[in-house]
C-alpha cells in the first residue's frame, strides 16, 4: 500500500513521502499566488477559492470590508456570546 493510499484510508503515513510532496507543489504555488493578491482584488480571490476547493459558496473572506480591526474583534466577541 502506498503512502497516498494509507493517507486516504486514514492510516498512519509518511507525510514526507516524495510522491506526496510532489503532489503538493502545485497547490503550494497556487496558495503563494493567492497570498500575493491585493486585498481589493476580490474577483481574483474568489476565482482562486473556487479553483482550489471542491465546493465554495459565498465566500465571506472575499467580500469587501470596510470594518476596522476593532470592529472585527467586536463582532467576533458578539458571536462568542
Amino acid at each position: 500500500m502506498t503512502q497516498y493510499e494509507r493517507m486516504e484510508h486514514g492510516l498512519l503515513y509518511d507525510p514526507m513521502d516524495p510522491e506526496l510532496l510532489k503532489e503538493q507543489v502545485p497547490y503550494q504555488d497556487r496558495l503563494w499566488a493567492f497570498n500575493q493578491l491585493k486585498p481589493s482584488d476580490l474577483e481574483q480571490k474568489e476565482r482562486y477559492m473556487k479553483e482550489i476547493f471542491a465546493a465554495c459558496g459565498a465566500c465571506e473572506c472575499c467580500k469587501a470590508r470596510s470594518a476596522s480591526p476593532r470592529d472585527t474583534a467586536k463582532s467576533a466577541s458578539d458571536r462568542a456570546r
